[in-house]
């Protein structure tokens, strides 16, 4: 972030005592400098988002508690296993006038075969997101632009859209453990599944609780939200760095992508250009062939008639593949960036949750301390408590007050900190997947380019051929 006051040669912020000489005009100034830097370039204002400074820190903070067990279920134990989705068909539902796309699903390897429509995986993800809420939940595909919901191309873009959300989730193991996602694949029976459907309904399924995560080994690793250096550090701007950094992102690759499609645009217009002009050269080629005049101007006008015929199809095809290959690319550093941000979002909502009642826990705990009626501090009968020592050491008196109270708070806190724990391996997998996935884009975009860079070099050597 640009420091103004540096800018201004001035080692320290003007004090009262020494204003500048006008203190609305600085201001002004410094608004609008600021203001300025965000709209040019949003990253002036992200702090570095290197994984490995949190990382370090929850390092030195980490613990590790007892959760509940995962259960395997009949997808578990089945490696690489694959739903194929086909035959998109349109169905007319004249009872509810409603329309929709209904498409096939089958599972091989378990030989299931189910009906789904695109509200469906709606409910997946939505329950998937419930259950496992620091995990990374491919986003689907949009369910319909302007009026395309039911033209063929925009299905078939769906259809990949919806694949890649399968093969996603299917890649992982716990995922696979999830009953809604066995109810997806294989239940057969519409009237059944719907009644699924309304039975396990996500905000039933909300893991708000650390007492409802669950791991294969019953064990967990968390950042320890107690620990001092954790509470020193303001970790929360680290995450909001790398919301904001993902957010920049998208607006950047919207302006791309727009950028594309009007490069799309003027090509298909140019193409189009190009053929009149093809058809332009053939109907002069037909005029001086019936007057019976000048048969090398005849020729001439064929050369510049095959010329745009191929120019027309070098245009259309590159055009299709930077067109498709790009915004195949942007496609997938929107959905990791969108996906990686819900769950910072999520984390931020579990942080202000925590930062509330710990706040207004500990405020009752002053009032309570004040008054030193210990008949009213609420605390665990059960345990062993100094009497002598609770009158002189106020931290021990709050840690054994309102027990109940600071149950639920320290399991708010397991829970914050195992979004953080699990968080940052996730801006991790991102940041691999995006290098992987860019660098596998960059090759497959050059091998489907290069033939028409050579069909551009035979045409010009056609042409040079045929003049000669």
């Amino acid at each position: 972030m640009v420091n103004y006051y540096q800018n201004q040669n001035w080692t320290n912020p003007p004090s009262s005592s020494n204003p500048p000489p006008s203190q609305s005009i600085f201001q002004k100034v410094s608004e609008t400098a600021m203001n300025l830097i965000k709209k040019e370039d949003p990253l002036n204002l992200i702090t570095d988002i290197n994984p490995k400074f949190l990382d370090d820190l929850i390092n030195k903070s980490k613990k590790e508690i007892n959760c509940q067990i995962l259960q395997k279920s009949k997808l578990s134990d089945i490696k690489e296993i694959k739903a194929i989705i086909s035959n998109p068909r349109k169905i007319n539902d004249s009872l509810l006038k409603n329309n929709y796309i209904l498409y096939d699903i089958t599972t091989p390897k378990l030989n299931w075969y189910v009906n789904r429509r695109y509200s469906d995986f709606i409910w997946l993800r939505e329950i998937l997101s419930s259950l496992f809420p620091t995990i990374l939940i491919p986003q689907l595909p949009k369910k319909k632009i302007g009026n395309r919901r039911f033209e063929e191309d925009f299905i078939q873009k769906r259809i990949k859209g919806l694949q890649n959300f399968l093969d996603e989730i299917l890649k992982n193991d716990i995922i696979k453990t999830a009953e809604p996602l066995i109810s997806f694949l294989s239940l057969t029976e519409r009237n059944f599944f719907e009644q699924q459907m309304k039975i396990i309904n996500p905000k039933n399924l909300n893991a708000d609780n650390i007492l409802n995560i669950k791991t294969f080994n019953g064990k967990s690793e968390i950042a320890d939200m107690e620990n001092e250096l954790l509470n020193n550090i303001s970790n929360r701007n680290y995450f909001n760095s790398v919301e904001e950094f993902f957010n920049s992102q998208k607006d950047e690759i919207k302006e791309i992508k727009n950028n594309l499609t009007e490069y799309s645009l003027l090509m298909i217009k140019a193409s189009k250009h190009l053929e009149q002009i093809e058809q332009g050269f053939n109907r002069l080629n037909q005029f001086y062939n019936k007057a019976n005049l000048a048969k090398d101007i005849c020729n001439v006008f064929e050369q510049y008639q095959i010329f745009c015929k191929n120019w027309k199809r070098i245009h259309i095809n590159q055009t299709n593949i930077i067109s498709n290959k790009l915004n195949e690319y942007f496609k997938y550093l929107k959905n990791k960036g969108e996906s990686l941000v819900e769950l910072i979002k999520r984390q931020n909502e579990v942080q202000s949750d925590y930062d509330k009642i710990r706040e207004d826990l500990t405020n009752k705990k002053e009032n309570l301390w004040k008054k030193m009626d210990i008949s009213k501090w609420e605390m665990n009968q059960m345990a062993q408590i100094d009497s002598a020592l609770l009158f002189r050491d106020k931290n021990y008196a709050f840690s054994k007050m309102c027990f109940q109270e600071t149950m639920l708070v320290n399991n708010k806190g397991d829970l914050l900190g195992f979004y953080y724990i699990n968080n940052i391996l996730n801006i991790k997998k991102v940041i691999e997947c995006l290098e992987k996935y860019s660098v596998e884009n960059l090759v497959n975009f050059s091998k489907q380019i290069e033939p028409t860079v050579t069909d551009v070099v035979n045409v010009w050597s056609n042409l040079a051929s045929n003049i000669n």
